[in-house]
């Protein structure tokens, strides 16, 4: 955040005084001597319709809190970890740049953000405990989601198995219809804005974009220009975004619906309905409606999707309609917060009859503890190495003969992706899959240690499987083998039916480094 003097530090003025505030649902009671005030950094008053805390005089300064590691960045703010000095509670704190809000016009929207998150109060809504401010920022003390957000767990496991999906859909249907049923509407739902709290459950978060319906301070220029404006914040998460919004028109109860739609396909398909090489092209599939449905999409959930993803706003199903759809048959709606949330598996329907082997991981923990993860973009080609010689397993570790072997294997090909010291352990040809989707790829296994995917055709390395002592390879057949790593399972069939020789290579390699 940037640095101002106390003389040009702007002050900016949230509806009412800043405050200390607790939900309906908070436990705290006196929360430790009253730090050092700063020069009008802090002052405290209720936060309309809100609840004050047993000593709601005393105010808030960041001096109450230790702040730890980033949690997540926008443009104008960063979401810090932060523990509360007196009282030890964990809390996610968004730190806002004072200057830059005023700068980029966005006072409207902290203060639209401040007063829905007030206003509400939902097992599956993000709450807001405090807010205040200091000389260059202002802090919103919201509650701790620790599990991570959804998108982090689509990139670890490609994609979420029906039960998983189903679930968690229901859970972002239930909180949103709470939103509309308050007169709100989110207008950027999104994987990475519905959060998971530490049972598993979500918490629907980020409402700076949110709109109030019954805004009656809004005039319809203000609104035209309001619409604009969210349009334009889509950054990097256009594959959300409803029709109505690209074609200047209002956004509405039915462009988070839309949302919905896209979310649930993105978690049984691992990828969203709608994504181009660029904003641009993402925009026009979204309003030219191109998406298709990859093989082995449920049948149930592909009618629901289709029912949802039309252009026109008013033909899209209510959120009622979408509780009684056929995908949903049996699911019990009622006190899903207090349910436990199902074990995350990957959806991994057979793609072809060499893809019949049950794929269903035997190892545990995959539905707790992903954090962030990045995945990665891939292209398929043909293997033109399919004859290349392979080192033995057995003299991967203190050869010496090593040096005599690089000689050997300096005129392969593949030594155009890997440094010239690294000696090729294994090599072939492997789909890799991701979701409902697989590309074709090369994959070699140097005692760096190193696996590195590459593009055959181009001889290019791509993406590479993070090495450390926690990965962990798991044989699921002739054909196919998973690599789990800390942030991501990678799903591998080895085309030449050698995944015994590719996991015994690498569970080699790893006793010994």
């Amino acid at each position: 955040m940037a640095a101002v003097s106390d003389r040009e530090a702007p002050q900016l003025h949230l509806g009412q005084s800043d405050t200390d505030i607790t939900h309906r649902s908070s436990t705290s009671g006196n929360e430790g001597s009253p730090a050092s005030r700063r020069d009008n950094a802090g002052s405290s008053s209720p936060l309309p319709h809100a609840r004050s805390t047993s000593n709601p005089a005393r105010k808030r300064t960041p001096e109450d809190f230790v702040f730890g590691r980033v949690l997540g960045e926008g443009s104008y703010s960063t979401v810090l970890y932060a523990k509360e000095s007196g009282t030890r509670r964990e809390f996610a704190v968004k730190v806002l740049d004072k200057r830059h809000i005023i700068k980029e016009k966005k006072v409207k929207y902290v203060n639209i953000e401040k007063d829905v998150l007030n206003r509400l109060s939902h097992p599956f809504i993000i709450k807001l405990f405090y807010t205040f401010q200091d000389m260059h920022s202002l802090y919103f003390v919201l509650e701790l989601a620790k599990d991570g957000d959804l998108l982090g767990y689509i990139r670890k496991l490609g994609s979420f198995e029906v039960e998983g999906a189903r679930f968690y859909i229901a859970e972002i249907i239930t909180g949103v219809m709470y939103l509309h049923n308050m007169d709100v509407i989110h207008r950027d739902l999104k994987p990475e804005n519905i959060l998971l709290d530490e049972k598993m459950h979500v918490k629907i978060t980020d409402f700076g974009t949110a709109k109030p319906l019954n805004d009656t301070k809004t005039d319809d220029a203000e609104q035209a220009r309001d619409e604009t404006s969210a349009r334009n914040s889509f950054v990097g998460t256009a594959e959300y975004c409803s029709p109505e919004l690209l074609n200047d028109r209002a956004a509405s109860k039915a462009s988070d619906i839309w949302a919905i739609g896209c979310i649930l396909y993105h978690l049984l398909a691992g990828k969203p309905p709608f994504k181009g090489a660029n904003e641009y092209q993402t925009f026009q599939k979204i309003i030219k409606l191109e998406y298709s449905f990859p093989d082995g999409f449920p049948d149930s959930a592909r009618d629901l999707v289709s029912r949802i993803l039309v252009l026109d706003p008013c033909k899209r199903p209510t959120l009622e309609e979408i509780q009684k759809h056929p995908f949903f048959d049996g699911f019990d709606w009622e006190n899903l917060h207090e349910k436990p949330a199902p074990n995350l598996r990957p959806f991994l329907p057979a793609t072809s009859h060499h893809n019949m082997e049950d794929l269903t991981s035997d190892m545990e923990g995959l539905a707790t503890g992903t954090g962030q993860f990045h995945g990665d973009i891939d292209a398929a080609i043909r293997d033109p190495f399919e004859e290349m010689p392979v080192v033995p397993e057995a003299e991967i570790a203190g050869n010496p003969d090593r040096s005599k072997k690089l000689e050997e294997q300096a005129s392969s090909p593949i030594r155009r992706i890997i440094s010239h010291t690294e000696l090729i352990i294994m090599n072939g040809t492997v789909y890799k899959r991701k979701g409902l989707f697989s590309k074709k790829r090369g994959l070699v296994l140097t005692d760096l240690p190193r696996l590195q995917f590459f593009d055959e055709g181009k001889l290019i390395a791509k993406s590479e499987i993070p090495w450390s002592e926690k990965l962990k390879v798991e044989l699921k057949g002739t054909r196919h083998f998973f690599v789990h790593t800390p942030k991501r399972t990678y799903y591998l069939e080895a085309l030449k039916g050698d995944a015994q020789r590719w996991v015994d290579a690498i569970n080699t390699l790893l006793q010994s480094v």
